[in-house]
């Protein structure tokens, strides 16, 4: 394979390289650390003569073949390391290329034994359907030797033929119909669970409705209650001062003694009544009726009746807003 050339190539170029290295390494004539062991000499023998000037000379050119020779090794590293990564890349490479051809192998063997299993099938059935001829042959045979059992037998397989296909196309309605039948009905559910959680809905909303409702009825019943305790309180008091004003406007009524402080008049009592009392009716609300009705009466019933006609008006207004709905229609 092209891989395996590949691979070999690599590797023997590596190998080549390697070989190199090694005999640079080993080559005698190289010293990779003159400068090192110069100084050191000189550090140890400080009674030493001074080197010669040529040799001064050489050991001056040797940091630069020393530098050229690391830079050299350092791209021979260099080298080694990218070819060995390139090696370990392909070698994974290799790897799964072995690994998906035993996958391809264990697959085509699976499919090979699928060929074989559905050869054997068709060879079963070749036979099957070779048995199938032969009977059919030997039944054609016999049907030969009479033309008109031929002919009814051509005649009513042409029609069993029609027949199936009539059958056929009959079974693929049939199913078109099921389908749409089953389509319907998941519909029809669906609708079905959608009314029935929607009256589920109304029914709450209703339950709860009935609930605020009840509860705002509870509530004004209790609000009326307070208004008739009102009232009531209001018609007590009104009668009050009504009685003081006819005990103050009869006859004969034996007169309030005055306060050290003020003295009270009728005309005062009657207007500081009407001050504190703003729920009075005003004569815009009594009609010309109650007018003509307050004529034709005697003044000594006039004063009861008065007294009846305000509460009567009082209990036909409504004190809160202003209506003529009594509180025995509420």
């Amino acid at each position: 394979m092209s891989w395996d050339r590949q691979v070999s190539s690599l590797l023997s170029m590596a190998d080549g390289s390697a070989a190199k290295i090694r005999e640079r390494l080993r080559s005698p004539g190289i010293d990779l650390f003159p400068s090192r062991e110069r100084t050191s000499d000189s550090n140890l023998d400080p009674s030493a003569p001074p080197p010669p000037l040529h040799r001064l000379a050489l050991h001056r050119e040797d940091p630069l073949s020393v530098s050229t020779q690391w830079s050299n090794l350092a791209t021979l590293q260099s080298e080694l390391m990218i070819q060995r990564q390139e090696i370990h890349s392909l070698t994974l490479r290799v790897i799964t290329i072995e690994t998906e051809r035993n996958v391809q192998h264990n697959h085509i063997q699976r499919l090979q034994d699928e060929v074989q299993r559905l050869r054997d099938r068709g060879a079963e059935e070749r036979r099957r359907e070779t048995g199938e001829l032969s009977s059919l042959r030997g039944h054609f045979t016999r049907a030969t030797t009479l033309d008109n059992l031929e002919e009814s037998l051509s005649s009513r397989l042409e029609h069993l033929r029609r027949d199936m296909e009539l059958l056929k196309s009959q079974l693929r309605r049939e199913e078109l119909e099921l389908l749409h039948l089953q389509e319907d009905t998941r519909e029809s559910r669906r609708q079905g669970q959608h009314t029935c959680r929607t009256v589920e809905q109304m029914t709450d909303s209703l339950r709860s409705l009935s609930t605020d409702l009840t509860k705002s009825i509870s509530d004004t019943q209790q609000e009326f209650q307070q208004i008739r305790l009102y009232v009531s309180q209001l018609k007590e008091e009104l009668r009050t001062v009504r009685d003081h004003q006819l005990s103050a406007h009869t006859p004969g009524a034996s007169p309030l003694l005055p306060s050290p402080h003020r003295r009270l008049t009728p005309e005062a009592d009657f207007d500081s009544c009407s001050e504190d009392l703003s729920l009075t009716p005003s004569l815009a609300e009594v009609s010309s009726d109650d007018l003509s009705r307050l004529d034709h009466r005697d003044p000594a019933d006039s004063q009861l009746q008065d007294h009846d006609d305000d509460d009567d008006l009082f209990d036909s207004v409504n004190p809160d807003t202003g209506s003529d709905l009594s509180l025995n229609d509420i």
